[in-house]
This record gives structure tokens, C-alpha cells and sequence, in this order.
């Protein structure tokens, strides 16, 4: 049986091209693919495949080193759940930083806006994405639908803005700030 070092860091392959540090600390495995939580601007695997491992060295180094100077892992946490109403809002924050036309935006932010008064009218702003169902989007989109010729265009603004086409993780770290 193998004995587990507590805190000494090394680098472990996630797959085949992309490489993870990973060491143990209070019987609990933690692996981290880059800098971030010591501070540090290094990801090992944004790199070319042929120099990921000499990065993902690198990236060990700067752990013992954080270590050595104190640094530990903090505990993990369950994740805080993301709402439907912050969906949302991300969404429409990603969506109106990119290349899209102008009228395409303002049917977005229309349609955001009264999703938002929809879900706060029927109690539903901080319920987790995880309890939205089907009943409550179609709901929406018959009460505030203009028109039913427009009720197409409206159903794809709905879906565009609580599709999940970013990372959980992206929500936390942007929130956090």
C-alpha cells in the first residue's frame, strides 16, 4: 500500500496531453491545472502539447514554493447555486459583448428584461437553474409573447439567454469580483 505525503506537489497526467498538480492535505486529493489559486499566471495546458509537461514542472516549482511559505489549500465549499435570474443576466452580459447586430442585442435585453419581471412576479428570481422546468418557460412565453407571429423569434431569445454556454466556474470567478 502506498503511503499519501501530506502537501508535496507533483505533476500527474489528467490524459494524455494535458498535465494536473496534485498532492493531498487532511486525507483529501486536490489537483489544480493552473496558478490561480496561489496567485500565479501559469496553465500548463493552454500551451503547445510539446512543452506542457516542462510548464506543468513549472506550475509544481510555484506550489512547493506556496506551500513552503504557508499557502494551503482553503476547504472546499459546497458551490453556491447559480439562479435562473443569473442566468440570465450572464448570458446577456456575454451575448452583448459579442459581434451580434444591434437589433438582435436589444431583443436579447427586451427579452431578459421581462423574463426577469416574470420570474420575480412569480416568486422564482433565486430558485436555482436546476429547478426551472419546461411548464415555466412555455408559461412565459405565451403570457409575453407579442403577437403569435412574433412568438418564434421570442422563444429563440428565451433559449439563447438560459442556455449555459459558459463555464459554472466563469460564473463564480466574474462574480466574486
Amino acid at each position: 500500500m502506498r503511503v499519501k505525503q501530506e502537501l508535496v506537489p507533483q505533476v500527474t497526467k489528467k490524459n494524455p496531453t494535458e498535465f494536473v498538480i496534485s498532492f493531498w492535505f487532511k486525507g483529501e486529493r486536490y489537483r489544480f491545472s493552473n496558478g490561480q489559486p496561489i496567485d500565479i499566471d501559469i496553465s500548463p495546458n493552454t500551451y503547445p502539447i510539446k512543452i506542457r509537461r516542462r510548464q506543468a514542472e513549472v506550475l509544481c516549482s510555484a506550489y512547493t514554493m506556496a506551500i513552503r511559505d504557508g499557502w494551503i489549500p482553503s476547504l472546499r465549499q459546497e458551490p453556491i447555486p447559480i439562479t435562473i435570474d443569473a442566468v440570465a443576466k450572464k448570458t446577456l452580459s456575454r451575448k452583448l459583448s459579442m459581434d451580434y447586430s444591434a437589433s438582435y442585442k436589444k431583443d436579447l435585453t427586451y427579452t431578459e428584461k421581462l423574463w426577469s419581471q416574470f420570474l420575480q412576479h412569480n416568486n422564482l428570481s433565486d430558485k436555482p437553474i436546476t429547478a426551472l422546468k419546461v411548464d415555466t418557460v412555455r408559461d412565459f412565453v405565451f403570457e409575453y409573447a407579442p403577437s403569435p407571429a412574433s412568438m418564434a423569434n421570442f422563444k429563440r431569445n428565451i433559449s439563447a439567454l438560459i442556455k449555459m454556454n459558459w463555464s459554472p466556474m466563469e460564473f463564480f470567478l466574474t462574480s466574486a469580483k
